[in-house]
């Protein structure tokens, strides 16, 4: 589990240690029902579960409810599975607040949300692939969801991401690879998707960051 010691923390979280205060009236927000049926309109509906979701994730004292844990786990993945694009990126970047303990991340992999936030590396803007990458790193660091990662097809759009030379998120494409290379079948995976040539490029060809990771992956 990831701590904010950890060398690579900062390049996740790199503002970690502010806090937004939460508006008064958000935290007394009552949920309603879950909608039936799929949403992809571009209306409120989406967005309004996220508001939801982080009004419940946010107050530290709430945390310890299992109940409102549950809840917005259910909410946040909801709209990562059903919403429109701008929504999945926004419940993608909102589960980093659930995420807090190895619990909450297997619950949250168990509820399904690691397919969807593979879908945003393949098909989603610059900034969506980064919430994805970062909530992905922040889940894989249980084995469990490494796994799921990996059932998921993970590796191939990782792979593809690394392989982009100067875009701003391939060194935490390179990180979210590398901790599923710490498990036997992700490693072969990244064999399979042709990631060594990848890996081998990356060292001659990327920056010092990049090239450190490369490195460690290979050793």
């Amino acid at each position: 589990m990831p701590t904010t010691n950890h060398p690579l923390f900062s390049l996740f979280f790199p503002n970690h240690s502010r806090k937004l205060p939460l508006p008064l009236h958000l935290t007394s927000l009552q949920l309603p029902p879950l909608p039936a049926t799929t949403n992809q309109n571009p209306n409120p509906t989406n967005q309004n579960l996220i508001r939801h979701g982080l009004a419940q994730s946010l107050p530290p004292r709430e945390q310890q409810n299992p109940n409102r844990n549950r809840r917005r786990r259910e909410i946040l993945i909801y709209v990562l599975k059903t919403g429109t694009i701008t929504s999945k990126q926004n419940a993608a970047c909102a589960l980093l607040s659930v995420a807090l303990t190895d619990e909450n991340k297997l619950s949250i992999g168990a509820c399904g949300a690691i397919p969807p936030l593979v879908a945003l590396l393949i098909n989603s803007s610059s900034r969506g692939k980064k919430d994805a990458l970062t909530t992905l790193y922040k889940l894989c660091s249980v084995r469990l969801s490494k796994e799921r990662a990996m059932s998921a097809g993970a590796v191939r759009p990782l792979v593809d991401l690394v392989a982009e030379q100067g875009i701003v998120m391939v060194e935490k494409a390179m990180v979210v690879l590398g901790s599923l290379a710490g498990i036997e079948m992700g490693w072969e995976a990244i064999v399979a998707e042709n990631g060594i040539a990848t890996l081998v490029e990356a060292m001659e060809d990327g920056s010092d960051k990049l090239k450190e990771f490369a490195v460690l992956m290979l050793l």
